[in-house]
């Protein structure tokens, strides 16, 4: 469950009555998926003694939306902001935060798919220039002219495929070219 569908649920919870921490131990029994385990460990801290807003963040585990929310929450308490007005404003601001993410994965997608289109159309359109009339490719790499103009094309060929790849690696990384990053300590920046 996503934790902008967190925040609706609790801001709902809050709205009809609920202290913050009802809601919390409500909504961590309605599900399996890691946010409602998440919110079961924070609801677990606090019954030892843990401050809600400190259990959230110990909870978290690295996840920087419940960080997020933890902060947000811990300044309403500390302001006496509405609590149920500040989780409908992070449920919309996370909404928004998936929704962008979401097409910026598709747009990734639509370029990484063109590139390989784009890299697999001069071998389609020699394999059907071969198919339509194998003399002309055959006469053409035979001639002292084809040679080296076969040579170059395979060249730029390769060449467009290597600028391809780290155009794409730099918006996208994949797996392969991705560098880890390490974790930064509790409290610390990271490098």
């Amino acid at each position: 469950m996503p934790w902008d569908e967190v925040c609706s649920d609790l801001a709902f919870q809050v709205r009809a009555g609920n202290t913050l921490v009802q809601a919390i131990s409500s909504i961590s029994q309605e599900g399996t998926s890691s946010a409602h385990k998440k919110l079961r460990k924070a609801y677990q801290l606090y019954e030892t003694g843990v401050p809600i807003t400190k259990a959230l963040e110990m909870a978290a585990d690295g996840d920087g939306e419940l960080y997020m929310i933890a902060a947000i929450l811990e300044i309403g308490a500390i302001s006496g902001g509405d609590t149920a007005s500040l989780l409908w404003r992070l449920f919309e601001i996370l909404r928004r935060r998936r929704m962008f993410r979401g097409e910026v994965n598709a747009r990734l997608s639509e370029a990484r798919l063109t590139s390989r289109l784009l890299l697999a159309l001069p071998w389609i359109i020699g394999f059907f220039t071969f198919r339509h009339d194998p003399e002309l490719i055959r006469g053409f790499v035979a001639s002292l002219q084809g040679r080296p103009l076969v040579i170059a094309g395979l060249l730029l060929w390769a060449v467009g495929g290597v600028l391809i790849r780290i155009a794409l690696g730099s918006v996208y990384p994949s797996t392969a070219y991705a560098r880890p990053r390490p974790e930064p300590e509790r409290g610390g920046k990271a490098p």
